[in-house]
């Protein structure tokens, strides 16, 4: 639960690590506008770019451990995204293979 609300009543939940793919589909399922008019800025970043913060395992086990509520809410919303892909995906090769029998159809 997140303030008390399900993750799955959300209809999104953008990742971080996901955060270009994430706000593609966002802008063009939510706000009906084509991905290729979203630019994304990267401000306020760290110099790790592309790299995960080096952590020691033991505290990150404690940081994982103490925060165990977020984490569960991460993971689930990390499964959550997994999902909507999937379903996306399988929607799409649906629709073309539906297209795919239309005169002047191009894939």
């Amino acid at each position: 639960m997140l303030w008390g609300f399900s993750l799955e009543n959300l209809d999104f939940i953008g990742i971080t690590e996901h955060y270009d793919d994430d706000l593609q589909y966002f802008a063009k399922r939510y706000l009906n506008v084509q991905p290729s008019r979203i630019i994304s800025q990267m401000l306020n970043v760290g110099d790790y770019r592309g790299q995960p913060y080096k952590i020691e395992s033991g505290l990150r086990n404690e940081i994982e451990a103490f925060h165990a509520h977020d984490m569960m809410l991460y993971r689930r919303a990390l499964e959550l995204r997994a999902e909507r892909q999937a379903l996306t995906a399988m929607c799409l090769t649906r629709r073309t293979n539906n297209m795919s029998g239309y005169k002047g159809y191009k894939q």
